[in-house]
């Protein structure tokens, strides 16, 4: 997926380089990496919902806002603990288990007789 390829690049020249323009441009790339996988995430998950489409998309949006809610307080308590630097260590943790939870979900997708180009975008 050229999403992870682009947060891949982006994270490492955030977390390693000193330089701030390019720390700038790794954080950017991460982020624009990142705006991708809820679109995915959510036809990923209705497109393996059989007859439930609404739920699993309640259930997407249910789980973004709780991570959205409760990563910068886990983060911040991280950095308290062991720095920030270290604390920005548990990404490319959450990047692997991202890979992993993508491609348990094209295994399903593809269970059911669905390619990815297939899946909807919106509940039905």
């Amino acid at each position: 997926m050229p999403a992870f390829g682009i947060i891949a690049a982006g994270f490492p020249l955030y977390w390693l380089v000193p330089a701030t323009p390019l720390r700038v441009v790794g954080l950017f790339l991460t982020g624009l990496g990142i705006a991708n996988l809820y679109p995915l995430t959510l036809s990923l998950a209705i497109g393996t919902a059989a007859g439930v489409s609404a739920t699993a998309s309640a259930r997407a949006t249910l789980a973004s806002a709780t991570a959205i809610g409760v990563a910068p307080l886990v983060l911040g308590w991280l950095a308290d603990h062991i720095s920030i630097d270290r604390a920005h260590a548990v990404i490319p943790l959450l990047l692997v288990g991202a890979l992993v939870a993508n491609r348990l979900g094209h295994h399903a997708a593809s269970n059911r007789g669905h390619t990815l180009a297939q899946l909807p975008i919106a509940p039905q």
